[in-house]
């Protein structure tokens, strides 16, 4: 089993006219459908928002065979992504993050130790850069190397402006 550690958010990508359409997504989550596509064992560890879209979240990595065992169901809102691309072809992001479920992690949240079944921890993007919650993933990386028992991996996808 691969557990994987991070964000899971919604992207509104503009599809003209002045209308978005909601996608699940983020770094972890990516990372986790696309194991569970390959056919490999994994979890999320996130922390996912009991409002409306974080249903969305939770069904679509359940209904792509990634393992909910892990998941932090919080009350804040979920984080949203708005992509578009700008008259030059280029894409263009804002995030809405701000004080939303996958940041505010707290030592009680996660596990003293992952499960047995666990080979592989990875651990994707702004998890490990924005606060309050950075501090309290990166101690839990740190746990598990400490331990020797997994395989430790992270994806440094960080946007300067966040």
């Amino acid at each position: 089993m691969i557990t994987v550690a991070g964000e899971a958010v919604i992207d509104f990508v503009d599809e003209g006219g002045g209308r978005y359409r909601a996608h699940p997504g983020g770094s972890a989550a990516n990372v986790a459908v696309g194991l569970a596509r390959l056919g490999v064992p994994c979890s999320i560890l996130a922390r996912v928002s009991t409002d409306a879209l974080g249903g969305q979240l939770a069904s679509h990595l359940a209904g792509n065979g990634v393992s909910l065992r892990d998941v932090v169901r919080a009350a804040e809102p979920t984080t949203l992504a708005l992509a578009s691309l700008d008259g030059a072809g280029q894409a263009a992001y804002s995030f809405y993050f701000q004080g939303t479920a996958d940041w505010q992690w707290r030592r009680d949240e996660l596990p003293g130790a992952l499960a047995p079944d666990v080979t592989a921890l990875h651990a994707g993007s702004l998890t490990l850069a924005v606060a309050p919650g950075a501090r309290v993933v990166e101690d839990l990386l740190a746990a598990e190397r400490a331990r020797g028992r997994v395989t430790i991996s992270f994806a440094p996808n960080i946007r300067p402006h966040l």
